[in-house]
């Protein structure tokens, strides 16, 4: 990964461009850590401005997810007689609310 950051830069160096970042932190720490290196003094040449973003919790998530799929339920003629919430439960409680 770290490789791939620096190709980019070196072969997109372009004025006025900015790279964002977007990973955890954490994981990109392990993967980078070898016995010659540590992967957070690696990510410090590379990242010029850090921003850690706090996690936001699951049921915030799924309030704004159902609050805006009832709005746009609403929005629309027939759309509630044509909505299968057995269906989406599903596809929700299977699949989705782990993402």
């Amino acid at each position: 990964m770290a490789v791939r950051i620096l190709l980019k830069k070196a072969n997109a160096d372009f004025p006025n461009v900015v790279f964002l970042l977007i990973f955890q932190r954490n994981i990109v720490e392990e993967k980078l850590t070898t016995n010659s290196q540590d992967g957070r003094d690696f990510l410090e040449k590379i990242i010029q401005v850090p921003f850690d973003i706090p996690a936001v919790e699951e049921s915030r998530v799924h309030s704004v997810l159902f609050d805006q799929l009832n709005w746009l339920i609403g929005q629309y003629k027939n759309t509630s007689k044509l909505f299968d919430q057995q269906y989406w439960g599903s596809v929700f409680h299977t699949a989705l609310r782990y993402y």
